[in-house]
C-alpha cells in the first residue's frame, strides 16, 4: 500500500482506508472510521500480569513482541483478502506451506469466529 505523507504528522493511504497519526491509527470500513486494535489495547493499563511476563521473558520480550506483530500483520492481510472474496490456500503448488502454521491457525480461528 502506498501512503501519502503530510509533514510526517498524518499519513493517508491512497485508497483512504487507513489514516496514521503520530500516536494512533484508524481504518475506514463502510464509510466509518475505527481505531486500530493496537491503539485500543495501548489505552488499557498493562497490569501486574504483564509485568510478571516481562520479568519472566526478560530480554526476549522485544523479539516476542516483534514476532507477534509480524504474525498479526500477516493474519490481518489474510482477513482482508478473505473479505474481498479471494481464495486463500495453505500449501503452494509444490506441496510446501506458504506460511507459518501458527499464522494459518490464527486465520482459521478468525473464520470460525
Amino acid at each position: 500500500m502506498i501512503k501519502k505523507s503530510y509533514n510526517r504528522i498524518l499519513e493517508i493511504s491512497d485508497d483512504h482506508k487507513q489514516i496514521t497519526l503520530p500516536d494512533s491509527r484508524y481504518y475506514r470500513r463502510n464509510g466509518e472510521y475505527y481505531p486500530s486494535i493496537t491503539y485500543v489495547l495501548n489505552s488499557y493499563p498493562k497490569g501486574k500480569h504483564f509485568q510478571e511476563w516481562l520479568k519472566k521473558v526478560g530480554y526476549s520480550a522485544d523479539w516476542i513482541v516483534k514476532k507477534a506483530a509480524e504474525e498479526g500483520t500477516k493474519v490481518q492481510e489474510m482477513i482482508e483478502k478473505y473479505f474481498e472474496g479471494k481464495e486463500l490456500t495453505y500449501l503452494k503448488s509444490e506441496g510446501y506451506p506458504k506460511m507459518d502454521p501458527n499464522v494459518w491457525q490464527m486465520f482459521l480461528r478468525f473464520v470460525d469466529f
